[in-house]
């Protein structure tokens, strides 16, 4: 069932074309078929069936001379029989006359006899141009044979062999025997040609410079559709000279002289040349004969030849020898032929033979080695023979030693010898080549008669350089940092900036009482005054009225009194600090210091007793001394001292700093970059604090030298040294102000010690020398013809000590009692105390790195020259960086890069201290060492070295837990608990931002560690040094 009208109407239209057959009649392959010239022409064509019914009926065709709606009708054509479906027929309509067909389109159309229908009506008609589809032509040449760069004429006869008028085109083109295109002369067209008619068609082609040989000519005819309707093939032929022969090659041949002396050696030149313009001349051959007058061949050889290209030349040179040959007229003849024998060119040379004494002889010259290096010997060895038949008398020989590259003769000997008929000499030349050039040299043989010299042979030779030969180690090693503390040109002294005092009150006061600080004159004038109450007491009392003494309350309790005084005061005339609190009513309590003064360059001690009162702080600073003021420069001059010292450390490879100020050596000190310490200022001492750091640094491992020419100023240094003044700090003190201090000495004794063998040292200068005692040290030296100043004390040996060493904690310490730095310089040329001061530095050098992150690297580059001299590049690099903190020699080239020149057999040592970078606790340090000689050879060696970093140093904090751990199992050490408590303190203040409080703190614990029982105690205050150390940092 549909559902609607339209589907029903689709159904019915599908059923009708699948039921319902149709015939489709259609035409094509129209085509003109031309019979030739006055015949009737034809028209063919194709019908067929493109329906699904069979067509019975006849089929008409019309055949028309344009479109069938504009054309005239010029025939038709019945075909009977119809046409099956899917079948065709061909069909053919005959005697159409040609003129009806000149120049048209030719239309034809179908259709079914007795209007049948079609299913397409659309290809019942076809259409065909006329054309010429006849045609013909004869190709002619102007010449069968060629010459290069000549004209050749190609004429074509076309003729029309058709039966209309015709429209054709001649293609000209030039191939060689191989088929290869030579020219394409392009298309001559052939318009309108009636049939029957011929007509002439010409091109001109030019040989050029194409190559001889054999060639066709080819005339192709194309009809105006490009059908190609004939074609005709003419050889020909090109060659030199064309229908007249002419030469392809030149042959030319001489000698070198035109006259010879037998043994003499003759050069042939051979001269060959392709003077064609077109013709290659391959493959070929060229003899060469050399025979005398009577036919006799000294030479016949012959050379096989690739070929010669148009104009190519080629020079054949042959070295004949005559010895041996016999005097008279010579013919050279070079012929040079072709593949097939015949001769294309020749030529011939004459020459002639004659005898001499000089050329009767030959012989041979040979140098044993044909490289030498600079200054090692060579060998020349000589042969001369006679190889005439006459004996030879009185011949000078010369042999000589030539440089080559630069024309000179360096060396001639000269002989006289005779020779039999085939006899021989021989001899050598045997000479050193030192001085040389490193050219080409030669051993040279050559004869003489009668003015007149022949070469007989030489020998070249070489001279190299000698190989680069060096060795190269990097290491880890070299001498520690040193910093030198010595006194400035102009005479300076150590003074006191200011100093805290601290007293304890009878009994403890009130916290009410009021105490009242002041500083009085020696005329009882109060300078300052402060007041306050334990109580009301916070932080600091100071008033600060710009007088010239300030005291200032640092710390008041019900129990003890702190007071910080300063000013310039201190240094002029004598000052009594005075505490004063009431008592009951009218009664007072005092605490004082009595009337004291503090003179340049001498100041209490730590922990000394000022009357009432103990030094517990003080601070100084340099300041100009009196006698510098007074105008008494020391001799030798510190001008000339400071030079000294400068020339010693460069020259013995120390990198050191001098610094000649109290402030520059602190903050070196603090800066962790040196392991070893030289103190020659007896005018700068150091403070108490500054002296406690370098204690410290010593018992670390840094190494110490103090040879100022007086005794140590501060405690920390007497213990460092491990000596004793001869009288106690307070008289040291004393005597120091009254002049009474030191002695004289003739000289020194010294004792077998790491320092010196036993051996007597004068000394030049006549100075007062300081008198200290042994006490954990070890002598070295005493001094001899003493003449006693000072006071006698009992309670020690009267031998005087001169010279100390002593180890100290993980360092080493040497104390030298007298100007060690003045005395080397007095001495001259003598040297005796430089050598004290260098095996004292030797001595206090660590003797193993101290590998921690952060310390110093001392590099060393170890160069040593085992070839000759050199011009050297060296670089060192660090894989993750780092500081570069001195380099000796000093570099110039960036800061880890040398430059320098290197001698035979020198061996030299570049240093460099560094503080590497670590990363995940590892580093490298690597080098290239680039060794160049003036010739450009080189030779570059690479060396690394890693490195490990050290342990990671203890915070303040882990230090602190260790000594506090260690208290736990020691409760009764006393110095161990005090240890730990200003560490404690330390710690505080350090998290406080208050770093200077923490490490005073710290180096107090150090000295409480130092008195400590404790077994650990010793590493753990090494420990604690690091600690400092990274503070410092």
């Amino acid at each position: 069932m549909v559902d609607s009208y339209e589907e029903y109407i689709e159904g019915i239209s599908s059923k009708v074309a699948k039921e319902t057959k149709i015939p489709d009649l259609t035409l094509g392959a129209l085509q003109f078929v031309d019979n030739g010239v006055g015949e009737l022409a034809s028209v063919a064509m194709v019908i067929g069936n493109a329906g699904s019914a069979n067509i019975s009926e006849d089929i008409h065709i019309t055949l028309f001379d344009g479109h069938p709606d504009t054309g005239t009708e010029i025939g038709d054509l019945i075909v009977g029989g119809g046409v099956k479906s899917g079948a065709h027929k061909n069909a053919v309509m005959d005697d159409i006359d040609p003129d009806q067909l000149q120049g048209v389109t030719l239309y034809a159309r179908a259709s079914i006899e007795g209007q049948v229908a079609e299913c397409n009506n659309t290809n019942n008609l076809t259409q065909k141009k006329v054309a010429a589809r006849r045609g013909s032509l004869t190709l002619t040449l102007s010449n069968s044979l060629l010459a290069p760069t000549e004209d050749l004429n190609l004429d074509s006869l076309v003729i029309n062999t058709g039966g209309v008028e015709a429209d054709y085109s001649v293609q000209y083109s030039i191939f060689d025997s191989s088929g290869a295109l030579v020219a394409n002369l392009g298309n001559q067209p052939v318009p309108a040609l009636p049939s029957g008619e011929q007509r002439l068609v010409s091109a001109v082609w030019n040989s050029g410079v194409t190559l001889a040989g054999d060639y066709q000519a080819i005339a192709e005819l194309y009809s105006q559709s490009g059908e190609r309707l004939d074609s005709q093939v003419v050889p020909f032929s090109i060659r030199e000279g064309g229908d007249v022969s002419a030469p392809v090659a030149t042959v030319g041949v001489g000698t070198d002289k035109p006259d010879y002396y037998q043994g003499d050696k003759a050069v042939i030149e051979n001269t060959l040349l392709n003077s064609s313009s077109s013709t290659l001349i391959q493959p070929a051959n060229y003899r060469l004969i050399v025979s005398d007058e009577s036919g006799n061949v000294l030479l016949n050889k012959e050379y096989a030849l690739s070929g010669l290209a148009i104009g190519q030349v080629m020079q054949l040179y042959e070295n004949l020898s005559l010895e041996g040959v016999s005097a008279g007229n010579y013919e050279v003849v070079g012929t040079l032929v072709d593949d097939d024998g015949d001769v294309l060119a020749s030529d011939r040379q004459a020459f002639t033979i004659s005898i001499s004494a000089i050329r009767a002889v030959d012989g041979e010259v040979q140098a044993r080695a044909a490289n030498v290096y600079q200054g090692d010997p060579q060998t020349c060895d000589f042969t001369l023979r006679n190889i005439s038949s006459e004996a030879i008398q009185n011949l000078t020989v010369i042999n000589t030693r030539l440089d080559v590259d630069n024309q000179g003769e360096l060396h001639r000997d000269t002989r006289t010898v005779s020779l039999q008929p085939g006899g021989t000499i021989t001899f050598s030349d045997v000479f050193g080549t030192a001085g040389f050039n490193l050219t080409r040299h030669a051993c040279a043989l050559r004869v003489e008669e009668n003015g007149e010299q022949r070469d007989i042979d030489n020998a070249v030779f070489q001279i190299e350089e000698p190989p680069i030969s060096l060795q190269t180690t990097l290491s880890v090693s070299g001498k520690s940092r040193l910093l030198v503390l010595a006194d400035k040109p102009q005479d300076t002294c150590t003074a006191v900036d200011w100093l805290t005092l601290r007293a304890e009150f009878p009994k403890p006061l009130s916290a009410s009482t009021l105490v009242s600080v002041k500083a009085l004159n020696s005329l009882f004038f109060t300078l300052d005054l402060e007041a306050s109450t334990p109580q009301a007491f916070t932080d600091l009392l100071d008033s600060n009225i710009g007088a010239d003494m300030n005291v200032a309350v640092t710390s008041l309790t019900r129990e003890a009194v702190e007071v910080r005084v300063s000013g310039s005061a201190l240094l002029s005339g004598k000052h009594n600090i005075v505490a004063k609190y009431p008592i009951f009513l009218f009664l007072q309590g005092k605490l004082e210091t009595g009337l004291t003064g503090f003179k340049c360059g001498y100041f209490p001690a730590l922990g000394q007793k000022l009357g009432d009162f103990e030094v517990v702080d003080i601070n100084v600073v340099e300041t100009q001394s009196a006698s510098h003021a007074q105008g008494h420069p020391e001799t030798p001059s510190l001008v000339e001292q400071q030079q000294w010292l400068d020339a010693f450390l460069t020259e013995n490879g120390y990198s050191y700093t001098l610094v000649d100020s109290l402030d520059s050596f602190r903050d070196a000190l603090l800066s962790g970059n040196y392991q070893q310490y030289l103190l020659l200022a007896d005018r700068v001492p150091l403070g108490h604090w500054t002296a406690k750091q370098l204690r410290e640094a010593v018992n670390r491992g840094d190494g110490l030298v103090y040879a100022a020419g007086d005794r140590p100023r501060t405690l920390p240094l007497y213990q460092t040294l491990g000596v004793h003044p001869h009288e106690s700090l307070l008289g040291n003190y004393l005597v120091s102000l009254l002049g009474w201090d030191g002695h004289r000495a003739d000289g020194l004794e010294f004792m077998q010690s790491p320092l010196s063998e036993p051996t007597y040292l004068p000394l030049a200068l006549d100075r007062r020398l300081p008198r200290i005692h042994h006490h954990q040290a070890n002598v070295a030296a005493l001094y001899q013809g003493v003449s006693d100043h000072s006071l006698q004390c009992l309670a020690y040996s009267s031998e005087h000590d001169a010279v100390t060493y002593r180890d100290y904690g993980e360092g080493r310490a040497v104390y030298v009692g007298y100007d060690l730095l003045a005395e080397a310089v007095a001495e001259g040329g003598s040297e005796h105390h430089a050598g004290l001061l260098s095996r004292a530095l030797e001595y206090t050098t660590a003797e193993n790195l101290i590998n921690r992150p952060g310390t110093v690297f001392p590099v060393t580059l170890s160069l040593q020259n085992t070839g000759p001299a050199v011009d050297v590049q060296a670089d060192l690099a660090m894989s993750s960086g780092g500081d570069v903190l001195n380099t000796l020699p000093a570099t110039q080239n960036g800061p880890l890069s040398w430059q320098l020149a290197l001698g035979e057999a020198e061996q030299r040592n570049l240093h460099a201290w560094l503080v590497p970078n670590f990363s995940q606790g590892s580093a490298a340090l690597s080098a290239e060492v680039t060794a160049s000689l003036g010739s450009g050879a080189s030779l570059t060696l690479s060396e690394m070295l890693p490195l490990q970093e050290g342990p990671d140093t203890q915070t303040l904090m882990e230090v602190t837990q260790a000594v506090q751990a260690a208290y736990g199992q020691s409760l009764l050490d006393l110095k161990l608990k005090k240890a730990a408590l200003l560490l404690e303190m330390a710690v505080v203040a350090n998290n406080h931002g208050h770093e200077a409080l923490a490490i005073k703190k710290a180096l107090k614990a150090t000295s409480a560690l130092a008195g400590s029982s404790h077994p650990d105690a010793p590493s753990l205050r090494v420990d604690l040094d690091w600690a400092i150390w990274a503070l410092n940092r």
